[in-house]
């Protein structure tokens, strides 16, 4: 590299959600991976999976699966086991420089405790409110255990805080997540998105193949409860009232 070009930084990613599911973290991960990687970084990804059956793919991207069991509650998600020495010799010789996580799982917990081990940074993100009665619902279930919201974000907190430094995708955010005891200090970053994909020039095939006339309406994204979809149901038929 030349003086006007910055040092190669050498930064590990590890998640507990990745391909093949699919999914806006899965999706975050691969923009900032990418991005990293095509500026000339090297990016280390750490996730549950096999070696058997690589998913993915990309110039300056190195893959570690760490050995893990089907979650079953939500698709392609898997649960890894919390600690892999493998994992942390990985680490060390490719001369990793930044550890960074993005889920409060098994795979970032192994990603903070290799952090302190080698006595390098780690950023947390904080993508998903899992505090929410509405995620950890589908996860533990049953009458037997009463999950009280202020418990799941003090099981949070045990990974946020754990960080030297967090990022949040919206001020709003960093707001409830400092509301509900985080004390690391918060920089606020959005997610980057991909102008190119969001092309309209199929528009007029695509109302034509859905017989669509006038104004509409289009949901995109995960028939799921945490995306409130009938929240935006009950509002369209607001507005359908005011705007047949």
């Amino acid at each position: 590299m030349n003086d006007s070009e910055p040092a190669q930084l050498r930064i590990a990613i590890f998640t507990d959600s990745f391909l093949p599911m699919i999914s806006g973290v899965v999706t975050s991960i691969l923009n900032l991976a990418e991005n990293l990687a095509d500026r000339g970084h090297f990016v280390l990804i750490a996730a549950p999976g096999s070696m058997k059956n690589p998913t993915y793919t990309h110039k300056g991207i190195k893959i570690e699966y760490i050995a893990s069991i089907p979650a079953h509650f939500y698709k392609d998600f898997k649960w890894s086991y919390p600690f892999s020495i493998r994992i942390r010799e990985v680490c060390r010789k490719e001369h990793i420089q930044l550890i960074h996580f993005v889920t409060p799982f098994f795979v970032s917990f192994i990603g903070i405790n290799i952090a302190r081990a080698l006595g390098i940074p780690v950023i947390g993100t904080f993508h998903t409110f899992i505090s929410d009665p509405s995620n950890y619902r589908h996860i533990i279930k049953g009458k037997l255990f009463h999950i009280r919201e202020e418990s799941v974000w003090q099981y949070s907190n045990l990974f946020y805080n754990s960080a030297d430094i967090n990022t949040a995708p919206a001020e709003s955010t960093k707001q409830e997540m400092l509301e509900n005891g985080s004390c690391v200090e918060i920089e606020v970053i959005s997610n980057g998105i991909d102008q190119i994909i969001f092309d309209n020039s199929n528009a007029e095939k695509f109302r034509g193949k859905f017989s669509l006339n006038g104004k509409t309406i289009l949901y995109f994204g995960r028939v799921s409860q945490d995306k409130n979809i009938d929240v935006l149901l009950k509002s369209f038929f607001m507005v359908y009232k005011s705007l047949p």
